[in-house]
């Protein structure tokens, strides 16, 4: 019975510590600007930085074409920048397709996406910057230029705290 409080105590201890070192680094990661020396590529390979979009939140939506997830994510993101159309908000979905800005035109044709704009990351450099491992994923920057959320996989655009994310930052 002794060896068990002593086991619990322990991993007790252990999970504490653990917990405060992941807090300290999502506390860090929540009030990291981002930085403007990388960016992302517009149709006519221009590139682009968050510099381009100064004054606005900016979601960043990391996917490609290939992504079963992004998919149907893409139609909602579309929606929802067609809703947000008239506030400082830009939702920049940036393809990580390695084949090139016309696949992802072709997506866009294909899945009527027509309140975004197409863009593409193919040396997938902005997405190891902003030390994204996975796609779909989201980052809700503020105007400041500050990353405020990350989401890692689909996310419910047309949920009421996800909004309410948006809302705050758009009213600062």
């Amino acid at each position: 019975m002794v060896d068990f409080r002593k086991f619990v105590n322990i991993s007790l201890l252990i999970l504490s510590i653990f917990l405060n070192i992941c807090l300290k680094d999502a506390v860090a990661l929540s009030s990291k600007k981002i930085t403007q020396e990388l960016g992302f590529h517009d149709e006519k390979g221009e590139l682009l930085t968050l510099e381009n979009y100064e004054d606005n939140v900016v979601i960043l939506h990391f996917w490609a074409t290939w992504c079963q997830h992004c998919i149907g994510e893409m139609q909602i993101i579309d929606k929802l920048q067609k809703e947000y159309r008239k506030k400082p908000l830009k939702v920049l979905a940036i393809s990580e397709d390695y084949k090139g800005i016309s696949i992802v035109q072709d997506f866009f044709k294909a899945h009527k996406i027509t309140h975004l704009i197409p863009l593409i990351d193919n040396k997938n450099l902005f997405m190891k910057e902003l030390n994204v491992s996975s796609i779909p994923t989201s980052i809700i920057v503020s105007k400041e230029g500050r990353e405020i959320e990350r989401f890692a996989g689909e996310v419910d655009w047309e949920n009421e705290e996800v909004r309410k994310i948006i809302d705050y930052e758009l009213a600062k």
